[in-house]
Parts: structure tokens; sequence; C-alpha cells
């Protein structure tokens, strides 16, 4: 199968440094920490550059985000098959698709495989293979200081999710939030695609 991508995904559990604040409104004193990644339980698997990817969610504030935007994605996703903390996932993305499997390794760290897939096997997938667990959205990526946020828009039942991402390259790197950035819901279930899609569907999607 051609164009392996072979990446390693490194999910991080909650953090002490957390902005009290909801996407939308503020519930309380905000304030903007400079979090460290050298947080207990976080280990580096293999030097950066060879796949590792570390990834923190946040609920946003308001829509300051959008003025800073330098491009956008629109993406679709759909669910070929989930079992025992295992996953693939099929996505069409600027024209362009891939297969991913991914496997949870031990807590807070799954492995993913990604390939290129034909574009019209993409399609095929996502129309009869997917039992209707697909979702789309629009990914914009925005500078802030010396990071890019990528900050997804979901589309249909998912309309009113917003979530803000943010990825490392180094495991011991500070990360100054933005304005605009809330509470860190990295970890937190309920902030999971799948969950996010069940709660408003009843069915399951790609995560």
């Amino acid at each position: 199968m051609p164009g392996l991508l072979n990446r390693r995904t490194v999910a991080l559990g909650p953090f002490e440094n957390e902005v009290v604040a909801h996407g939308g409104a503020e519930t309380g004193k905000r304030h903007v920490p400079i979090l460290s990644r050298c947080e207990h339980g976080l280990r580096a698997l293999s030097p950066a550059g060879m796949g590792i990817e570390i990834e923190r969610k946040f609920l946003l504030i308001g829509e300051e985000w959008r003025a800073s935007a330098v491009r956008e994605q629109h993406l679709r996703d759909g669910l070929v098959a989930m079992t025992g903390g295992r996953k693939v996932r099929v996505r069409i993305c600027d024209g362009q698709a891939t297969l991913t499997v991914k496997t949870r390794e031990a807590p807070g760290v799954n492995a993913e495989f990604e390939y290129s897939i034909p574009l019209a096997d993409a399609e095929e997938m996502l129309t009869r293979h997917c039992d209707g667990n697909v979702m789309s959205k629009t990914r914009s990526f925005v500078p802030y200081r010396d990071f890019t946020w990528q900050v997804d828009a979901y589309d249909g039942v998912m309309a009113d999710v917003v979530l803000a991402e943010v990825e490392l390259t180094r495991i011991d790197c500070d990360v100054p939030l933005p304005p605009w950035v809330g509470r860190e819901v990295t970890g937190d279930p309920a902030y999971r695609k799948i969950n996010l899609f069940r709660a408003r569907t009843g069915r399951t999607a790609a995560d």
C-alpha cells in the first residue's frame, strides 16, 4: 500500500496549570500561564523527528482567533472499524485521501499508522463502509508566537463544537497560550470526537 507515513501519537493527560474558562464565556478568574511539557508521566519514546506527536487540546473564547488564521483545510473523516482500543479511520483532506490505523499502547500513548490511498477508494469507504459515522470540519491554522495552533470548527450535527489544538516537536517545550484560548480539555473523555458525536447523535464517529 503506497504512502506509509508511520506516526506515533502521544496523548497527554490532565495538567495542573489549567485556564479557568469555558468556550464562549469566562467562568472565573482567568490566567494565561506558560505551560511546560515536563509534566508527570510524560516521557520521550524516541527523539523528535522520529514520528512522536505531542498534542494538547483547548476550548476557545470568542472569535478573535479568526482574524489571525493564515490558511484553512476542509476534512471529512469516517470510522471504518473500532474494537479494543483500536480504530481505522478514512480521511479526505484537500483532495488527498488517507487510511489511518490507531491503537492504544499504554495510558496516554497511541501508535498511529497512516497510508495514502486513492481518492475514489476513500469516497467509496465514506459512502458505503462507515455506517453513517462520518463528520466534516474546517481546520484553521493560527500562528501565535512561535507555535501554530489548529482550530477545528465542525459541521452538521457538530456545528456547535470548536476546539483548538497545538502540536509540539519537543517534549520540554513551553507553550504561551493565546488570549483566545480557554480551558484545557486534554485527556478529558467528554471532548474526544467520538464522544462529542455520540452525545449528539447516539452513534459513534471517527476520532
